[in-house]
């Protein structure tokens, strides 16, 4: 997963990493980093579970309610 800021005020996504993500197989987000300057524990866990887990199930976080879970090989 590869997660970069949004450039502001334009609010515009890094084309460069994103392609870049895509090509390695990765998945990727793009966020407002000013939403994310004061530290709230449920929306971070918020974010986490909507992008979803991909790891093996005995790493799983005990908190993570397993939107989108996915076990790897």
């Amino acid at each position: 997963m590869v997660v970069a800021a949004l450039v502001l005020p334009e609010f515009k996504i890094n084309i460069f990493l994103q392609e870049t993500a895509k090509k390695k197989g990765l998945y990727f987000s793009s966020i407002n980093p000013l939403g994310w300057v004061k530290y709230d524990e449920a929306s971070f866990k918020e974010a986490l579970e909507d992008w979803g887990y991909y790891g093996p199930m005995d790493k799983c976080p005990k908190w993570f309610n397993g939107f989108k879970h996915f076990a790897t090989k």
